[in-house]
């Protein structure tokens, strides 16, 4: 037997071969898989085999073993391709087993973001709800007509920035010959500023108490201060405000400003002389036992007063002074009153139409004119109800060149029927006084139940007893068939077509409930329709006796 270098060479092979196969145990599955690793094996074992058996037949210790060995080589290569297809399908799992796994992670972060956006959703729902709410609130403390003034006339625009805002303002009779008004601003925005307002007009008391201590404004602004004084602690917590007292017997005004923007007066009898009435002491709120000096002025017949809050100043580079200058220049004009030179005003200052800050205005002209209160700045072309809210009953209220506008949205039935009442009977003593007309527009009404519908009646009547023009509008086929049924005709004879084109904007009005006011204001709705037909008298008859019967048991109790 002799070592030739070929056996050397095949003995150093299977060597190779025996650690090799050491190894391949030792190889992590997660590398090729488990599938490539056992071809990778028998790959090996039979390579090994022919080594051997090729390093025997050098050494010549065996004949030669081709029997042995083609076969042997034959399974070698189709071992070594399966080691690799096994390796590559191994790893193609894996991608694909790791995307899945993303994928999965996506999903999970996806649902969970979705989730975080439900709650914020739900949340941001409840949030517009709270605003939606204290926006009705805020608007309970703004007027909706002001007194009748023998000869003047009152128009005010109230706008928040926002759903809610710190802006105020109220025109109230306190007596026969005394008219007050004010217009506040409750420092910042949103609800924290509302709820400073509240505060504000909470003690003003322009009720029954407080209308003595009105009459001197200057008393009425320092206890006012001391008691926001002690209840404001946060930082900027402050109150600007301005009120007016006006004798109409003798037209002497008085005034006081707490750091407000400058009352503007417009003598009519000297061009265009606007003169200023500049702060006569500090903000409310910001430290106590402060004194307000008052202004005495003595107005003309012509003369226009105006005031307003800081939010009218367009914030640009021109200055407030700047900024005066323009809406006393558009005061002093001569060729637009009332509500219109409000609105001029307002398209003169604003930049843009940039609202950063809530705006008011209160113009009392010494001329006779359409009284106006515009509270907000809603288009009257679209309800004012949302989707999800089409029944609720809502009432709305504007004015324009043609007359007075009360507008029905929603199901308008018994619960509403005293505030539908107070509101239109107020609009019908406004139009008369005034000389215009009074619509009543149902574009929006989706339903009136029997109380509504004799109410109307009663209003038609009342109107035509103060020989006041009153007219009903856009009255869709199911409601106008409700006049139809019960023999309305008197109500019919006052429905209008083409209708008025409605104000620009309508004011919501605050909609009393109380069941408890509610039986007198059926039964007059009720006897009203009874009257008009024997059919109406048999099927509203058990109705009316039975309420009389109610109502007289209370008033006995």
């Amino acid at each position: 037997m002799s070592i030739t270098w070929e056996a050397i060479f095949d003995i150093s092979g299977a060597v190779g071969l025996i650690a090799a196969l050491f190894f391949i145990p030792f190889i992590p599955v997660k590398r090729i898989g488990s599938t490539a690793k056992v071809f990778l094996a028998l790959s090996a074992i039979t390579y090994l085999f022919v080594t051997i058996a090729n390093t025997l037949e050098h050494l010549g210790v065996t004949a030669a073993l081709d029997f042995f060995e083609d076969p042997v080589e034959a399974l070698f290569l189709p071992f070594i391709l399966f080691f690799f297809y096994a390796s590559w399908l191994w790893q193609e799992t894996q991608k694909r087993l790791k995307a899945e796994h993303h994928l999965n992670e996506i999903n999970n972060v996806l649902q969970s973001a979705q989730q975080i956006n439900q709650l914020l959703t739900e949340q941001s729902r409840s949030i517009e709800e709270d605003f939606s709410r204290a926006a009705e609130i805020m608007q309970t403390l703004l007027p909706v007509y002001a007194p009748v003034i023998s000869g003047a006339s009152v128009c005010a625009i109230h706008r928040p920035s926002q759903k809610v805002g710190g802006d105020l303002y109220d025109i109230v009779q306190l007596d026969y010959n005394h008219i007050a008004f004010f217009v506040a601003d409750a420092t910042g925005h949103g609800v924290a500023s509302a709820l400073l307002a509240m505060l504000f007009k909470n003690q003003l008391r322009l009720g029954e108490n407080g209308k003595t201590k009105l009459l001197q404004p200057g008393l009425a602004m320092e206890e006012l201060n001391n008691i926001l004084s002690q209840s404001c602690h946060g930082k900027g917590m402050f109150v600007t405000a301005a009120i007016g007292v006006l004798d109409t017997q003798n037209n002497n005004l008085k005034i006081v400003s707490a750091g407000h923007p400058p009352v503007m007066l417009h003598h009519y009898n000297h061009a265009d002389e606007v003169r200023l009435l500049n702060a006569t002491g500090p903000a409310l709120g910001l430290s106590p036992s402060v004194k307000y000096t008052e202004s005495t002025i003595l107005i003309q017949p012509g003369d226009r007063l105006l005031m307003f809050t800081d939010g009218l100043y367009c914030h640009d580079d021109t200055g407030e002074l700047s900024a005066t200058d323009q809406i006393a220049t558009v005061l002093s004009e001569r060729d637009q009153h009332g509500i219109k030179l409000l609105y001029r005003i307002f398209e003169n200052m604003h930049c843009n139409n940039d609202l950063s800050d809530d705006v008011t205005m209160l113009l009392l002209e010494l001329s006779p004119g359409l009284s106006r209160m515009e509270n907000f700045m809603q288009s009257a072309q679209q309800p004012l109800q949302a989707e999800s809210d089409q029944d609720q009953c809502k009432i709305g209220v504007g004015g324009s060149q043609q007359g007075l506008f009360v507008q029905l949205y929603g199901r308008v039935v018994w619960t509403c029927a005293v505030s539908f009442n107070e509101v239109c009977t107020n609009a019908i003593t406004e139009a008369k006084e005034n000389r215009v007309s009074l619509f009543l527009d149902l574009k929006y009404c989706r339903h009136l139940d029997s109380t509504i519908l004799g109410t109307i009646h009663e209003l038609i009547a009342q109107a035509e007893i103060l020989d006041t023009p009153m007219y009903l509008q856009n009255l869709s086929p199911r409601v106008f068939s409700l006049f139809k049924e019960l023999g309305m005709e008197k109500v019919i004879k006052h429905i209008i077509t083409p209708p008025e084109q409605l104000p620009s904007h309508m004011t919501l009005q605050k909609i009393s409930e109380d069941i408890k006011l509610s039986p007198e204001r059926i039964l007059h709705a009720h006897e009203t329709l009874s009257a008009v037909n024997e059919h109406n008298r048999s099927q509203f008859g058990i109705l009316v006796k039975s309420l009389r019967q109610e109502i007289g048991a209370k008033n006995v109790a």
